[in-house]
This record gives structure tokens, sequence and C-alpha cells, in this order.
């Protein structure tokens, strides 16, 4: 039998899921540039500086700047809509490209919302999702609320005050944990994106590794916050709640009743397969 602690958990968080999606995107740029896979040379620019920039707010939520970390994690999705955009709609491809200029006139601005609808669209027609049980209308409503919810770190609002006086350790923790929160979802659908591209099958991370990784790091940060109910709950607002998610977080506090530190699980049907994949995921 595996013995869990945080170190273990850490160990498998970055080798089944946070390594496979860097390196998963890596090579498929490569890929895409290396064998012309791209329709135009501004979209691989854009979908490039997509996985730069998410380089750079995993530094910035390193060093605690979450304001400016979740700004430019909007930015990042920003670009990886626009470059997937322009280099599948020929017709977008041409309105960017005049909007680009500032002197054309009568050419109307590519607006978020415009961008935002086109992208949600093109992922439900193409069936590009993030996690298997999830389904493509449920992934379009996940897109349009992350972005809305990132442009609140953009603009003046109260998220800045509440964010820029929480210093406590316990406040830094959880709110490292919803930056992440973030940054995990745009860097699975970039890598998403980008295998959509290239139709690689050898780079994949295994649906259930995705949700193994991010309970793995909720009860980490969990068990470091000694009062996490009541912190996590001042700052509720934050975060992003899938059905999806709220079900898996369900089914993990389903085998905390039989074992704490989780190194047994419930011996019923329904836990048994979960129990075996997580399992395969610490090893």
């Amino acid at each position: 039998m595996i013995q869990i602690n945080n170190k273990t958990l850490e160990g498998s968080i970055k080798r089944k899921f946070i390594n496979p999606l860097k390196h998963g995107a890596k090579h498929n740029l490569h890929v895409i540039e290396s064998n012309i896979i791209h329709k135009n040379k501004e979209a691989l620019d854009l979908l490039k500086q997509c996985d730069k920039t998410l380089y750079n707010v995993e530094h910035l939520i390193k060093s605690n700047n979450f304001v400016d970390a979740n700004a430019l994690n909007r930015s990042a999705l920003d670009y990886l809509m626009m470059g997937m955009m322009i280099n599948y709609d020929e017709s977008f491809y041409e309105q960017y490209k005049k909007t680009c200029i500032s002197d054309v006139k009568g050419v109307k601005r590519i607006t978020d919302k415009t961008l935002i609808s086109k992208f949600s669209e093109f992922v439900n027609n193409n069936d590009i999702g993030i996690m298997n049980d999830t389904t493509v209308d449920e992934n379009s409503d996940m897109i349009q609320e992350i972005y809305h919810f990132l442009c609140k770190y953009t603009h003046s609002s109260l998220f800045i005050s509440i964010i820029i006086n929480s210093k406590k350790d316990d406040e830094i923790e959880v709110l490292r944990l919803i930056s992440n929160q973030y940054l995990y979802i745009n860097r699975l659908l970039l890598f998403y994106c980008l295998t959509f591209i290239t139709k690689d099958g050898d780079y994949y991370i295994r649906d259930g590794n995705i949700l193994f990784a991010l309970l793995s790091y909720y009860y980490i940060v969990k068990s470091r916050v000694s009062n996490f109910d009541e912190v996590i709950k001042r700052f509720e607002m934050f975060l992003y709640k899938s059905d999806n998610m709220l079900h898996f977080m369900e089914r993990i506090k389903k085998s905390e009743k039989a074992a704490a530190d989780l190194n047994e699980c419930k011996k019923d049907t329904d836990m048994e397969e979960l129990n075996k994949q997580f399992e395969e995921f610490l090893k």
C-alpha cells in the first residue's frame, strides 16, 4: 500500500499532470511550427505567446503576486482564443488584420464578447474537451465564466483590495490555490487546442489524472491551513466551481470517511475503480 503524504501527492501532481502539460505544449508547438500546420504566422505567434505567458503567470503565483498573475492569465486566454480563431476562420482572420490597423475606417473591432462566443462555438463544434465528464456546452460556459472572472483582476474592483490586504500565511495558501486553479485550466485549454491542431495522440493526460491532481492539490492546501473552511469561505467569491469538480470532491470526501489520510477507500462498488486509478496516479 502506497503511503500518502503531501510530498507523495506533490510529486504525483508534478509528474502526472504539470510536466505532461508543459512538455505536451512545447512538443506540439514545435510540431506546428516545423511542419507548417498553422494557416498563418500570426496564429502561431499568439499560441506561442500564450504558452510563454503561462510560464510568467506561474512565476508570479510562486512569488505571491496574485493580482498580476491573474491579470496576465486573462491575457494568455485571450491569446489562445484569438490564435485558434484566426487559424481556423478566414473571415475572422481578415477582420483581425483590419482591426490591427488603426486608420481603417468602418471596420468593427472584435469585442471580447464576440471572441468568446466564436471560440466557444469552435470548441463545441470540434468537441475540444477539458475533462471527459464535462459536455462541450459545459466547457463553453466554463470558458465564458473564467474569462469574465479574470477580467476582475484587470479592472478596478474590490477584488484588488481584498487580495492585497490578505497577508496571513493561511490566506496566501488559499489565494495560491485559487490562482493555480485558473492557471491549470488555461494550460489544459492550450494543451487540448494544440493537440487538436496536430492530431497528436502521443502526448495526452488521463482524464482521471486531471481530477486527481486538482483534488490532491486541494487536499494538500487543506492540510496546511488550520482553519481552512473559514478561510476558503472568505474567498469563496474567487473560486470557480463546476458541477463536475464538486461531484468528484464529494466522492473524495466519501472516501475520507473511511480513512482520514486517504490511505484506504470505502470498499463499495462505487469507490473500487476510483481507488485503483488513484493508486496508479501515485506511482
